[in-house]
């Protein structure tokens, strides 16, 4: 009797871009006008913005814009490279980074330049929340803000041992802040995207 001998189901593999083959695909004008990230060697494409995703963006860049101008570089959804090896690409919603602007004409932004990054999630939520949130505590990130757009709430996360980041109330914040130009807005963030009376009706 023949014995049949069963080759056990092997999963495929999954290609991982390096950060110079990005970089190629990109300067030979493979992805066009759209936008990419490279995180954990996956190209992810982007997609279109909500009406309300677009406002919450907007409506923070104003208050970023009304009280920080001369404080910080204020970037909406700008090229920053994350460094921690091997390095990624994304296009956060909004980054706040360290002064001066000018160094940012002859080089592109990256990790150790960063104040904070704000994501305004809707369907990604899971994915701002783990593999980004993975990436921004490896690279040191002081402060990562996820703005959920459907329930209109916020999560601050800020880096306590500068090597990870971690969950904290809005009192443990302002008394044990990483950087206090941006503690005034620990409190503006949970009232940015109240509507006024005008916009109510």
């Amino acid at each position: 009797m023949l014995t049949e001998r069963f080759n056990p189901i092997l999963e495929p593999e999954r290609f991982k871009f390096s950060f110079e083959m990005f970089e190629a695909l990109s300067d030979n004008g493979h992805f066009g006008n759209k936008k990419v990230e490279l995180l954990n060697g996956e190209i992810l494409v982007k997609g279109l913005q909500s009406d309300d995703h677009v406002y919450a963006i907007q409506n923070l860049t104003d208050i970023f814009y009304a009280h920080l101008v001369e404080q910080t570089v204020i970037r909406v959804q700008l090229p920053l490279v994350l460094e921690s090896p091997p390095p990624d690409f994304v296009l956060p919603d909004i980054a706040l980074l360290k002064l001066p602007k000018l160094q940012y004409k002859t080089r592109t932004a990256n990790s150790s330049d960063a104040l904070l990054v704000v994501e305004m999630s809707n369907s990604t939520l899971d994915y701002d929340q783990s593999t980004k949130l993975e990436a921004y505590a490896r690279n040191l990130i002081p402060e990562y803000w996820i703005y959920h757009v459907n329930t209109q709430s916020t999560r601050g996360l800020h880096s306590t041992k500068r090597t990870n980041l971690c969950v904290t109330s809005h009192a443990e914040r302002r008394s044990n802040h990483v950087n206090s130009r941006l503690e005034y807005f620990v409190v503006v963030i949970t009232v940015a995207f109240v509507p006024t009376q005008k916009e109510k009706k």
